[in-house]
């Protein structure tokens, strides 16, 4: 698990794709002041941390396809 919090704790900070999604778990928790998002943090039980994690997994699964097929039709409209 502690490679997963450490990417919890980074998660925090900003979205890997810079701009979260408007259904992000942590959208709201990035505008708090730092230490308030590391209590939040550490006040989650590990249910609630999977929870997040597995929600975020699932996001950049998404939105990467998303790009590869937006990249895939630029391509096609190019040629």
């Amino acid at each position: 698990m502690y490679r997963r919090e450490t990417l919890l704790y980074g998660l925090i900070f900003e979205c890997p794709l810079k701009k979260e999604s408007d259904d992000c778990p942590l959208k709201e928790i990035r505008t708090l002041p730092i230490r308030e998002r590391v209590t939040f943090i550490n006040n989650l039980s590990d249910t609630e941390k999977r929870e997040i994690l597995n929600s975020h997994e699932i996001c950049i699964e998404k939105r990467q396809a998303s790009l590869k097929n937006k990249t895939k039709l630029l391509i096609i409209q190019k040629n």
